[in-house]
C-alpha cells in the first residue's frame, strides 16, 4: 500500500470517527411514528472524504457512518436501502466536486445564475398556466403529460428556490463574514444540494414504503418539511465544510 493511499484511509477514518461522535449530539425529529428529520453538525465532516479524496472514499465513508451509527444507537429497524442511498450521496458529492472545483468561482456564479434563472422561470410559468390559466392551449399541452407535468413543475420551482438561497447565503457570507468565508462555498453548496436533495427524495420514498404510518400521510406532507429542513441544513453544512476544507488545504 502506497504512503498516499495509507494517508487517505487514515484521514478518512478520522473524519468518520469525528462524524460519529458529533452525531451523538444531534437529535432526530419523529414524524408519523418514524424518524423524520435529523438536526446536527455532523454533516460538517461527513462529506469531507468525498471532497478531499474522491467519490470512492466519499461513498465508503457515508456508508460506514450509516451502518456504525445504527450499531451504536439503533433508531427503528435497519433498512439497507438507506445505507445504499448514503453511499450514493457520498459518491455524488465526490464526483460533482471533482468536476466543479476546477471552475473559476466568478465564472461559476454567472453560469449558475443563468441556468437556474431559466429553470426558475420555467417553473413559475408552468405553475401559473396549470393552476391559474388552466383553459389555455399551453396549460392543456402541459396537462396532457399527466403527473409528470406536476413533478417537473415542482422540481423547477424547488431548483429556483434553492438557487435564491444559494445566492443569498453566498452574498451575506461574502459581505458580512469575510474572516470565515471560503471562496468555494457557493460551489460546495451547489454540489451538496444536488447530492443531499437526491438522497432525501429517495429516502422519503424508502421510508414511506417500509413504514405504513408514513404512507398514510401522503408523499407531499412527509416530503416537503424534510426538503425544507434539508435545504436549510445544507446551507449550514456547506459553510462549515468549505471552511474546514480550506483549513485542511492550508495544512496540507
Amino acid at each position: 500500500m502506497s504512503k498516499t493511499r495509507l494517508k487517505s484511509i487514515t484521514h478518512t477514518a478520522l473524519l468518520i470517527a469525528v462524524t460519529l461522535v458529533l452525531r451523538n449530539f444531534s437529535f432526530l425529529i419523529p414524524f408519523g411514528g418514524a424518524g423524520g428529520m435529523r438536526i446536527g453538525i455532523s454533516g460538517f465532516f461527513s462529506k469531507l472524504p468525498a471532497f478531499i479524496f474522491g467519490p470512492a472514499y466519499g461513498g465508503i465513508a457515508d456508508g460506514l457512518i450509516d451502518v456504525i451509527a445504527y450499531i451504536i444507537k439503533p433508531e427503528g429497524g435497519y433498512i439497507p436501502l438507506l445505507t445504499a442511498t448514503a453511499v450514493l450521496g457520498g459518491i455524488m458529492a465526490g464526483f460533482f466536486w471533482k468536476w466543479i472545483k476546477t471552475i473559476n468561482v466568478s465564472l461559476f456564479r454567472k453560469i449558475f445564475a443563468v441556468i437556474f434563472a431559466i429553470i426558475g422561470v420555467i417553473g413559475a410559468i408552468n405553475t401559473i398556466f396549470v393552476y391559474f390559466i388552466s383553459g389555455s392551449g399551453y396549460a392543456m399541452f402541459l396537462e396532457s403529460f399527466g403527473k409528470r407535468t406536476v413533478y417537473f413543475t415542482l422540481w423547477c420551482t424547488i431548483a429556483g428556490f434553492a438557487a435564491l438561497i444559494i445566492f443569498a447565503a453566498d452574498y451575506l457570507l461574502r459581505k458580512n463574514f469575510k474572516e470565515v468565508y471560503a471562496a468555494e462555498f457557493i460551489k460546495m453548496l451547489t454540489v451538496l444540494l444536488i447530492a443531499n436533495i437526491t438522497v432525501t427524495t429517495l429516502n422519503t420514498v424508502i421510508l414511506m414504503s417500509f413504514t405504513p404510518a408514513l404512507a398514510k400521510l401522503g408523499f407531499a406532507v412527509f416530503y416537503i418539511p424534510r426538503l425544507i429542513e434539508e435545504i436549510v441544513m445544507t446551507v449550514i453544512q456547506s459553510w462549515g465544510a468549505s471552511f474546514l476544507l480550506q483549513l485542511y488545504s492550508r495544512y496540507k
